[in-house]
C-alpha cells in the first residue's frame, strides 16, 4: 500500500524530533564539559552566602590546613568568580539545613560528581565532631586536576531561633585549594 502525504509528514516529523533531541543533549552535554573547575567548586556552594576570602597560611608539617582567623562580617558580599590556590573562601549557609547532612551527603556527592577524590572525609556521624553550640564539626579533604582542597565546618555557628523550641544554626563553611 502506498504511503500517503500524512504518513510521510509523520516519520519525517518524528525524525526531525529526533535530531533536535539529539543536538539538544549534545549541546548540553558539552556546555557541562566545559565548565570549569573554579564554576564547579563554586557550584557546590549554591544556596550559601559568600562572607569572605583570606590568604591561606602555610602549610603546618602534618600537612592539615592551619586554623585561620577570619575577619569576616555576617554581610553578604557577592559570590567570587574563580577560586584561587592559596586562598580560603568562607561561607555561611543561609538556609535551614542540618551540618551533618552537608558533612555525611551533600559535600562529598558533589565533589565526587566534579571529578574529585575524596582522600578524607567523615562516613558516619561518629566521625564528626559535635559541641552543644557549635553543631557538627567536619572537614572533607579532596583532589582535583593536581590540587589539594578541603572544605571545613569551622564549627562557629551562630543560633538563628525561630521560637522558643525552635532553631537553625548558620554556619562558616570553607573551601581551600593548594598546589
Amino acid at each position: 500500500m502506498p504511503k500517503t502525504l500524512n504518513q510521510e509528514n509523520r516519520c519525517y516529523c518524528v525524525l526531525r524530533a529526533g535530531v533536535m533531541l539529539g543536538w539538544a543533549l549534545w549541546l548540553a552535554a558539552c556546555h557541562v564539559s566545559r565548565q570549569s573547575t573554579d564554576e564547579q567548586l563554586l557550584e557546590i556552594f549554591a544556596g550559601f552566602e559568600f562572607a569572605g576570602v583570606e590568604n591561606l597560611p602555610p602549610p603546618l608539617e602534618n600537612e592539615s590546613m592551619p586554623e585561620v582567623d577570619f575577619t569576616h562580617g555576617f554581610e553578604a558580599k557577592p559570590f567570587p568568580k574563580k577560586v584561587e590556590v592559596g586562598r580560603i573562601y568562607v561561607f555561611h549557609n543561609k538556609e535551614r539545613v542540618d551540618p551533618t547532612w552537608l558533612a555525611l551527603h551533600h559535600f562529598p556527592r558533589k565533589l565526587v560528581a566534579i571529578g574529585a577524590t575524596l582522600t578524607k572525609y567523615p562516613t558516619s556521624e561518629d566521625d564528626l565532631i559535635s559541641s552543644f553550640e557549635g553543631g557538627a564539626h567536619f572537614r572533607i579533604d579532596f583532589e582535583i586536576e593536581g590540587l589539594k582542597g578541603s572544605i571545613e565546618s569551622l564549627g562557629t555557628h551562630d543560633i538563628i531561633w525561630i521560637d522558643e523550641s525552635d532553631y537553625w544554626l548558620k554556619g562558616d563553611y570553607t573551601l581551600a585549594l593548594r598546589e
